[in-house]
């Protein structure tokens, strides 16, 4: 996910996630990721936790703000997670502590706001990051509006509030989105860089192991998404003013997804998506910023809210947000 302004950064975006290692001899080992150590983000989890518990930080909000200011300025990348040291296709780690694309940063923040040790923590996230708590590739929720929202309103992590932000005359301003997601065809489109091992292995080895992805994915199902947004045209007026009426609404730590209706991406990634980029409102000393991962900024970081949607006007693309707030499951 990534913040979607203009056609030279989706080009920018698509080249990243269509990458592929053209000119590499059949028998030279590639693709060949770091390693990495679990305790070490263990222990920067466990000390987070000490000072939440030192500084009595209790309320979600305020748990959400807090984790997901830890990790301001660490570096953005894409894809940062997997399915650990033994997975078949992306031995990327569950969970990690120093780099983030927009949704595993927000859902890492959203598990460390939700637990209270590294083992709450870990549970929560692969709740939050699989469908039904399992660990594979393919019950990853890859899809944001099809995948990651449904399943986590199911799990009880989240509310989607978007058709509870009114105007002043008392009606709600929502709209709804309707785009087919073919995860099919997303998962043909595949290429070799989707692979992430531990192990260097050749071209032809990673051929077979993307074939077999690709089988796999194939037996994926295909399906509508429905997606509610606020328009910008019900945030800012025609000269860009801000209608902060709407604004005032936005409670910290909610989640806001930038909503581009039926963004046509199927010829470059297989599928038309709905969500571009996502992050929190964190309502600060200096205002209320939007908090993300961001591919632009390549960093976690902060920018003042309205400034960023603004942005976002006369976009052919992104037409509004979606707003999901974050909630403790009931047990």
């Amino acid at each position: 996910m990534v913040f979607w302004k203009s056609s030279w950064q989706q080009i920018i975006l698509i080249s990243c996630l269509l990458a592929s290692g053209l000119g590499v001899a059949d028998n030279q080992a590639i693709w060949q990721i770091p390693s990495y150590d679990l305790t070490v983000f263990d222990q920067v989890i466990t000390q987070l936790y000490k000072r939440a518990r030192r500084e009595h930080i209790t309320d979600l909000d305020q748990r959400i703000a807090f984790f997901s200011e830890a990790f301001l300025e660490k570096p953005y990348q894409l894809g940062s997670l997997g399915e650990g040291h033994n997975a078949l296709f992306d031995q990327q780690p569950i969970y990690r502590t120093d780099s983030f694309d927009c949704l595993t940063y927000v859902s890492t923040v959203l598990a460390l706001s939700l637990g209270h040790n590294v083992d709450e923590f870990r549970k929560t996230l692969i709740s939050i990051q699989y469908q039904h708590g399992k660990v594979d590739y393919f019950n990853r929720n890859h899809f944001t509006s099809l995948d990651w929202n449904i399943n986590n309103q199911k799990m009880g992590y989240l509310k989607d509030i978007t058709s509870l932000i009114y105007n002043q005359a008392g009606w709600p301003i929502y709209k709804t989105s309707r785009t087919y997601i073919n995860k099919k065809a997303w998962y043909q489109k595949k290429k070799i860089d989707s692979l992430k091992s531990l192990l260097a292995i050749t071209k032809n080895m990673a051929m077979r192991k993307l074939e077999e992805l690709r089988a796999q994915g194939q037996l994926q199902n295909n399906s509508y998404s429905h997606i509610n947004y606020i328009p910008l045209t019900e945030l800012f007026d025609r000269n860009g003013n801000p209608n902060f009426y709407v604004f005032s609404q936005f409670q910290n730590g909610t989640i806001i997804e930038i909503v581009c209706p039926d963004c046509k991406l199927a010829n470059k990634i297989g599928t038309n998506l709905h969500v571009s980029h996502l992050g929190f409102v964190i309502h600060t000393s200096q205002g209320v910023m939007f908090r993300s991962a961001s591919s632009i900024k390549q960093k976690v970081a902060d920018i003042p809210l309205i400034d960023y949607l603004r942005n976002y006007l006369g976009s052919r693309s992104v037409k509004g947000i979606n707003l999901q707030y974050p909630l403790k499951p009931s047990k």
